[in-house]
């Protein structure tokens, strides 16, 4: 992840809300009207909670970016969403936004070359076909030193 992605991820207000229904979802607040105790939020997604996994889904019908209307007296708490999870949020997002835009086949072809391992709900037998060898560490590419005659060779 680049230092871009990083702070873009660190900076955007991901809130996770546990609802008054017995429902979690996470949304991106942008914004809040006192006089009416309502949280404005765009793209919520559902929690659910498997097996000590958590898996999104779409929470509601709406179009992409468009205000969703959270009332103050619906929400029993309330926290900032972790790194992970806001990962998973935006990981989720793109894959969506794709989902709606491109054929399935094509989808599918990019989340392979993109990460294999997209989400748990592969089995087993499926995640044998990775190259990647988890009985082994992650080594990270050593980058390359930045040459003083040519400032742009690192590209």
């Amino acid at each position: 992840m680049t230092a871009f992605e990083k702070s873009k991820i660190e900076d955007a207000s991901i809130f996770c809300y546990h609802l008054n229904d017995g429902s979690y979802i996470m949304a991106e607040e942008v914004d809040y009207d006192l006089d009416q105790e309502v949280i404005f939020v765009i793209n919520p997604v559902k929690i659910n909670l498997e097996d000590g996994k958590m898996r999104l889904t779409q929470y509601c019908m709406t179009e992409l970016s468009q205000p969703v209307f959270l009332r103050d007296s619906s929400i029993v708490s309330s926290h900032e969403a972790s790194t992970m999870l806001r990962r998973n949020y935006f990981q989720f997002g793109l894959y969506h936004m794709m989902s709606l835009i491109l054929p399935k086949e094509e989808v599918n072809e990019i989340l392979k070359l993109l990460s294999p391992v997209v989400d748990s709900k592969d089995t087993e037998e499926e995640l044998e076909d990775v190259d990647f060898d988890f009985s082994k560490p992650y080594e990270v590419e050593e980058i390359k030193k930045k040459k003083k005659k040519n400032p742009w060779d690192r590209y």
